[in-house]
């Protein structure tokens, strides 16, 4: 797939965001993820901040293993970037995909990273206050929300790593 912008549109456009039309909603599908994540990568690209973290989070949270593959190919695509900030998604990548095919007993410390990386990602995460994580009262899970700005609410079994995401209702 070619990208599909003029080199004076969304892409080089500071005022412009992508919104879930037409060939900008492309960009946020596992067909346009490549495009995304390549564009990113480019040395002094204005919108780098623009990495698919919304899109990803989703596609892992709701177990969309169909799309997985693409999300390895982008992957792949990130690590061999020049820019620090898109070899970081691939990290981030693989981190993810490794909570959905190695569940293991989780401590603290990896419950709260789980909750950063699949209720915020890198950029968001880096920008809002620590996530609480705390245990249910059942004692058998690791419950975790994010107030500041979705209400989605993360929810890990202690003893085997299987998570769940659910929005609350407002």
């Amino acid at each position: 797939m070619l990208w599909p912008f003029d080199d004076d549109a969304w892409d080089y456009d500071p005022d412009a965001v992508l919104d879930d039309s037409g060939e900008e909603g492309l960009l946020q599908t596992s067909e346009g993820l490549p495009l995304l994540v390549a564009a990113a990568g480019r040395p002094g690209y204005p919108k780098r901040d623009h990495l698919p973290e919304s899109y990803t989070r989703h596609v892992v949270g709701h177990d969309r293993a169909d799309t997985y593959p693409a999300l390895r190919a982008a992957a792949g695509i990130a690590a061999a970037s020049p820019d620090e900030r898109t070899r970081g998604y691939a990290a981030w990548v693989d981190r993810l995909l490794g909570y959905r095919a190695r569940p293991a007993r989780v401590p603290r410390a990896r419950a709260e990273q789980m909750a950063a990386d699949l209720l915020r990602g890198p950029l968001l995460d880096a920008r809002l206050p620590r996530l609480e994580v705390r245990i249910t009262p059942d004692g058998r899970q690791w419950l975790s929300c994010d107030h500041s700005w979705a209400r989605d609410e993360l929810r890990i079994d202690r003893r085997t790593g299987v998570f769940t995401i659910t929005t609350r209702p407002r």
